[in-house]
């Protein structure tokens, strides 16, 4: 079975007949039904490794959706409506495993982002659901992959420039003052934290976190706020003027942990580094 052959060969590793099998297995027509079964738990319980390497493989798979003429998926093999169904079964396998942080949910994370920026009419609505249906922590994480995955298309040259800069004139003016609305109502109460309810983004309900897990959101927060910035949503035609506001006061009380915030002082360099701090 081929679940098997793939332990076997991860376990094989630095051979290099194991390394060109799972070089050729990611590049095979099955690999993402493969792997989507792994992650999914449909082969039953595998070794972590295994799942890891699933992860990548899905994210690795979601990279090499080419882009039309036109910054949309091409509508061929696969088509459109097949990369809508693979977004949704990884939104529901995000939904069913986030409450267990580690590296699988990142990579998850990054495979959806890769997969779903490539057709960038469904990319709002894609982001609205995991919005409301994730907890605070993996949407951010979720966010933080889209906003990376748009900085790697910034990378681009040649004959890929004009297809590349529709996807980020999207993320940068269609989608980014959403996205930035909805970190400050996620910010806010971590620099006000006696603010309450009135403070939350209207998609996600209040939620109590484990200080680990405050620690770790808010070290997403400013990661994500930094990459957003970065793709120019600052200065999007768009962009909301009070939400912004609210995310360089976290900037600040991060940068600035001496204003007894409760911040820790290892994020000062992140979020001098996230709102271009000249201290």
């Amino acid at each position: 079975m081929i679940v098997e052959r793939l332990h076997q060969m991860l376990l094989s590793l630095p051979n290099r007949e194991a390394e060109q099998y799972l070089v050729a297995f990611r590049a095979s027509a099955e690999a993402w039904d493969v792997c989507l079964g792994i992650i999914s738990g449909s082969h039953g319980l595998v070794p972590e490794c295994l799942e890891l390497f699933a992860s990548q493989t899905l994210h690795s798979c979601a990279r090499r959706v080419v882009l039309s003429q036109d910054g949309e998926t091409q509508m061929g093999d696969p088509s459109v409506l097949a990369q809508i169904s693979r977004q949704q079964a990884l939104l529901a396998i995000l939904v069913q495993i986030s409450g267990h942080p580690g590296q699988k949910i990142k990579l998850l994370c990054a495979a959806l982002a890769a997969l779903s920026i490539r057709n960038s009419s469904t990319l709002y609505d894609l982001l609205s659901a995991a919005l409301q249906r994730l907890p605070q922590w993996v949407a951010t994480q979720l966010l933080l992959a889209v906003a990376e995955e748009g900085e790697a298309f910034q990378a681009r040259a040649g004959s890929e420039v004009a297809r590349c800069a529709l996807v980020l004139h999207c993320l940068r003016e269609e989608v980014g003052h959403h996205v930035l609305t909805w970190l400050a109502g996620v910010a806010m109460p971590q620099c006000h934290p006696q603010s309450g309810n009135q403070t939350q983004p209207q998609l996600q309900p209040q939620q109590q976190l484990q200080p680990q897990q405050q620690r770790m959101l808010l070290s997403l927060l400013v990661r994500c706020v930094g990459a957003w910035s970065r793709l120019g949503c600052l200065y999007s035609v768009c962009c909301p003027t009070g939400p912004v506001r609210e995310l360089l006061v976290l900037l600040l009380h991060c940068a600035h942990p001496s204003m007894n915030c409760g911040v820790p002082v290892g994020y000062m360099s992140s979020a001098q580094s996230a709102g271009g701090s000249p201290y």
